[in-house]
């Protein structure tokens, strides 16, 4: 369990609060539009215990490279900025990024493996809230 002093955009009455923007997504991996199930603590934390819905975010961190400039990081930001994401930065080299469900996740996810495959940085999926496309079924010894 996490203990959390987030802002909550709404509230339900079984306990369940939803986050418009959530700061802690390195903490207990969730991002944007989640609702997450837990209780209020007098000093004013929330202890969570779940997340109840994930709001069709998907969440990757990028992990920049010690020599990566601030120049650099902004000009290779662009292409992921004109698919709708977002970040957060945990440290100057740890950033997590927001992608909404409205954007294109295979063009995302292109973006990010392209980066890596230049040394940019390294990425992770911390969760894919997207639906996915089904891969057509293949026949054997096709």
């Amino acid at each position: 369990m996490a203990r959390l002093r987030p802002k909550a955009s709404g509230r339900n009455g079984s306990g369940q609060i939803s986050f418009a923007y959530a700061m802690f997504r390195f903490i207990c991996m969730v991002s944007v539009n989640k609702t997450l199930s837990g209780q209020k603590k007098s000093e004013g934390s929330l202890t969570v215990s779940g997340i109840t819905d994930r709001g069709g975010h998907s969440t990757y961190r990028i992990f920049l490279p010690a020599q990566a400039s601030e120049e650099q990081f902004a000009a290779d930001w662009i292409r992921l900025q004109e698919l709708g994401c977002t970040y957060e930065r945990a440290t100057r080299r740890l950033v997590a990024i927001d992608v909404p469900p409205q954007a294109d996740v295979y063009a995302v996810y292109d973006a990010l493996a392209r980066g890596e495959k230049q040394g940019r940085w390294e990425f992770e999926e911390a969760h894919c809230g997207h639906p996915l496309r089904e891969e057509p079924a293949t026949k054997p010894n096709a």
